[in-house]
């Protein structure tokens, strides 16, 4: 494995929407590479911590504490199958105790937390409620992230694609006990499920909480539609675009609209991102159908209260996404990051990355290609494994970089490649060669 691989200066470029390096760590150990299921990993003052599944499928988490050499593993009992919505997440509190979750898909909970802040590994143990058991039964998308001053959250979704809705916790560190983090669920809409950009609220530079979404009217990937915008300083009281209080849940207000597309017209959960310009305004980037079959990335700026939307024309993928479980997207939008000259966006498609810089956004948007590397394959064939790279949650210089099979819809691969296994690396990023 080289890191100066084409495929992983191109994976590196679409996480970082620059031209950015790997540079090898360590090897943690070998995970599966016949699933595509996210592995996890913080960074803390009292050393690394990942969480992965090991080559037994089994989960497995090891740390390494600062000034030691050797990894320490704890396995927990939980075993993945072939489903791409198993992702682990890991989240840390204030007094040092890990939280983990993983492999939940419509599932019960599966949860794990360190009952010993001085041994955070060797004390993690199964728990089998955060707060409301029967609200846990069916959990997909967990979740962790910080609040103001530290705060351990929990997001999640309870139910099922079609028919759930978001839910925060708030981790009590003088209970060392979850709440619920607010009275009713966060979003929540009569025979739909909302699917937000990273499944969570982010902070924005306004130190406010936002977050964007769709709405989906069933497991089918093409009955996404209504692209969704709120605010909130505290997670708790959320606000419109145009600063109007709502009412939680938030559900199918008309303030809550940012592009009102249908079912149909090319809005896709997990390719709506949002960041921010460098004087703090949101903007979501996402795609829409401009004819059956061809999508084109279109970029929603707030102004004043209201949304403008522009589209690039430089950039057209004929893709005509439809069914169920987890897809090989033929186009995936990545990385928004704010730079002095404006924001730019790694965007990946069937020939490679473009990242795209976006300006102008008081008086017209404009749209120009600052880096393409391009993936061109014989025939036009898609490998049938890829590079994947997912961030330290605690400092973006650190990223989990593995190798696996591709998302299929959630079922068993072949014969031939069942029981695949290769190398989960912890790397550091380079310096930037080039970007905004």
């Amino acid at each position: 494995m080289h890191l100066d691989d084409p495929a992983l200066v191109s994976v590196a470029a679409f996480h970082y929407a620059s031209s950015a390096r790997f540079q090898q760590v360590e090897t943690v150990g070998l995970t599966v590479a016949d699933l595509y299921a996210t592995p996890a990993s913080l960074s803390h003052e009292r050393g690394q911590v990942v969480a992965y599944y090991a080559a037994d499928r089994e989960l497995t988490i090891a740390m390494k504490p600062a000034g030691v050499k050797d990894w320490r593993r704890v396995k927990l009992d939980v075993f993945v199958d072939y489903d791409s919505h198993a992702d682990i997440v890991l989240g840390m509190d204030t007094s040092g105790r890990i939280h983990a979750c993983a492999n939940m898909h419509a599932s019960p909970l599966v949860y794990f937390r360190s009952e010993d802040e001085d041994d955070p590994i060797g004390s993690i143990r199964r728990v089998e409620k955060m707060v409301d058991h029967a609200r846990e039964q069916k959990m997909t998308y967990p979740r962790f992230f910080s609040g103001h001053a530290d705060e351990l959250w929990f997001a999640f979704r309870a139910g099922t694609s079609g028919d759930g809705d978001v839910w925060l916790y708030r981790w009590d560190p003088e209970a060392s006990t979850w709440q619920a983090g607010t009275q009713t669920s966060l979003v929540s809409r009569a025979g739909m499920s909302p699917y937000l950009d990273q499944y969570r609220p982010l902070l924005g530079p306004d130190a406010m909480f936002h977050m964007a979404w769709v709405w989906r009217d069933s497991p089918e990937a093409e009955s996404n539609h209504t692209l969704s915008y709120a605010r909130s300083p505290d997670l708790e009281h959320w606000f419109a675009a145009d600063g109007a209080a709502l009412q939680l849940p938030l559900g199918a207000s008309p303030s809550l609209v940012v592009d009102g597309a249908l079912s149909g017209e090319g809005l896709l959960n997990n390719n709506c991102r949002l960041g921010f310009t460098s004087t703090g305004a949101p903007l979501i980037v996402y795609h829409k159908y401009i004819r059956p079959g061809v999508l084109q990335v279109h970029v929603a700026v707030l102004r004043r209260g209201a949304w403008t939307v522009s589209s690039w024309s430089g950039w057209e993928v004929a893709w005509a996404f439809e069914g169920r479980g987890s897809l090989d997207f033929k186009l995936e939008i990545g990385t928004v990051t704010g730079g002095q000259g404006g924001v730019c966006v790694s965007l990946r498609g069937p020939n490679g990355v473009r990242i795209v810089q976006i300006t102008g956004f008081d008086d017209g948007i404009s749209f120009e290609e600052v880096l393409r590397i391009d993936e061109e394959r014989p025939g036009g064939m898609r490998s049938e494994s890829a590079w994947w790279s997912v961030p330290d949650s605690s400092s973006e210089e650190l990223a989990l970089v593995w190798q696996a099979d591709r998302p299929r819809r959630d079922i068993e691969p072949s014969h031939a490649r069942r029981g695949r296994v290769g190398p989960l690396l912890l790397v550091r990023r380079a310096a930037r060669i080039a970007s905004c």
